[in-house]
């Protein structure tokens, strides 16, 4: 964990546990057999680098130099050589995120550590660990793995509902440790018998107090309901966005410059002495309409730094809130606990990062000519929840709190 967190593997378990909490047991993937698991994508990388090269080698030392060729490896083998190489590096990634894992089981869940470019930390509860697939080699390595839930759309209300997560998409769990029976015994000893601890305490908000504008507060005010108590406020880093994205405001900013070049180029250039007669009037409208979508593609970020700067997040006993506050209304969105028992969070060195508390696809048939619809396909995942917060954790930890709450009965009715 030396990239994202400096911190001791035992000081970040030490620091995710709740009180009363008890490790049972902790391990680390192996490096090895996750470099294995990647050798078949090296392969693959390699054959289509290896045929993109011979093409390569024949149009340089071929007398004709066929243009149909050169294209087609400008256009073809350009982007079919970079998908080669990401290929070719799968299974260094793999071994060098194995390296970087812990995983972990105490007396209430499982809990899994993993770090590509910031620490990813997920939990999984009892409930989740009853249905663990466990996959052991004659080595003793192997997978447990947990179910993987997504919100999908319903056809008839468009409303998004819980359902287990297509067979493509990757689960999360135990990869690549020792001892696979030994551990899925314990997590049968604990799904079987959760222990009746308790969640970390959180302490009720002062909304008054609160770091929030006083639209945001209104906003968190009326949405929550009566009796119903805050645990955390947060709003996301809105000024990164504007860093992030600013290559995007350069381009819209010279694309729109190119434009306005090509519908005024005859007074351009008259400026320079040089006249362009019968200047096509379909080409100053284009030259208009492109600049304009320029600029509209140049302010996008914009656009979303001033939504970000309105939008304010907030948890209580009951519910999680994503509310966009305006002047005169808000759009809430509300999550109860059965809602984001899939939640994990992203966290950087700082503590700030993302807790994601649903994952939502969007799928359509596909289309097979006369045969009818074919199966359903992926067209696009996207993550809901808590993005760019300062106390990543302290919301995590609020969340969790209103789980064990919903678990012991506690949750008013809506």
């Amino acid at each position: 964990m030396a990239e994202g967190d400096r911190s001791s593997p035992e000081e970040l378990v030490r620091r995710e546990l709740d009180p009363g909490e008890v490790v049972l047991w902790s391990g680390a993937p192996s490096p090895e057999t996750a470099f294995r698991s990647g050798l078949a994508y090296f392969v693959a990388g390699s054959v289509v680098l290896f045929g993109f090269s011979a093409l390569l080698t024949y149009f340089l030392l071929s007398a004709t130099h066929d243009l149909a060729l050169l294209v087609f490896l400008v256009v073809a083998g350009v982007p079919a050589t970079c998908t080669a190489v990401w290929w070719m590096g799968t299974p260094f990634r793999r071994r060098h995120r194995a390296g970087n894992s812990i995983c972990v089981l105490t007396d209430r869940r499982a809990i899994v550590f993993d770090q590509e470019r910031s620490m990813r930390v997920q939990s999984f509860d009892a409930g989740l660990l009853a249905e663990a697939e466990a996959n052991a080699g004659r080595d003793g390595l192997g997978d447990i793995l947990f179910p993987a839930h997504v919100f999908l759309p319903s056809r008839k209300t468009g409303q998004f509902n819980r359902r287990q997560a297509p067979a493509a998409l990757a689960r999360r769990g135990f990869r690549g440790i020792r001892d696979v029976e030994h551990v899925n015994a314990l997590i049968t000893q604990v799904s079987t018998r959760p222990a009746q601890g308790r969640a970390a305490p959180c302490e009720e908000v002062d909304l008054r107090a609160a770091s929030l504008s006083r639209v945001g507060s209104d906003a968190i005010r009326n949405a929550i309901a009566t009796g119903e108590k805050v645990l955390w406020t947060g709003t996301p880093a809105a000024s990164p966005v504007l860093i992030r994205w600013s290559p995007l405001m350069v381009l819209g900013g010279a694309l729109a410059a190119v434009g306005i070049a090509v519908a005024f180029a005859p007074e351009i250039f008259a400026q320079s002495g040089v006249f362009l007669s019968n200047y096509p009037v379909v080409v100053r409208v284009f030259g208009v309409g492109f600049a304009i979508a320029a600029f509209g593609l140049g302010l996008l970020p914009v656009r979303e730094y001033r939504r970000l700067r309105r939008t304010v997040y907030a948890v209580s006993n009951r519910n999680a809130y994503i509310l966009e506050a305006g002047s005169s209304s808000a759009v809430v969105r509300t999550f109860s606990a059965g809602d984001v028992r899939d939640h994990y969070r992203r966290q950087r060195p700082d503590g700030s990062g993302d807790l994601v508390l649903q994952r939502r696809l969007r799928l359509e048939k596909a289309k097979r000519g006369a045969k009818g619809p074919g199966p359903e396909v992926q067209l696009a995942e996207e993550e809901v929840g808590f993005m760019g917060v300062q106390d990543v954790r302290g919301a995590e930890r609020c969340i969790r709190a209103m789980e064990h709450g919903a678990s012991q009965g506690t949750q008013a009715p809506r």
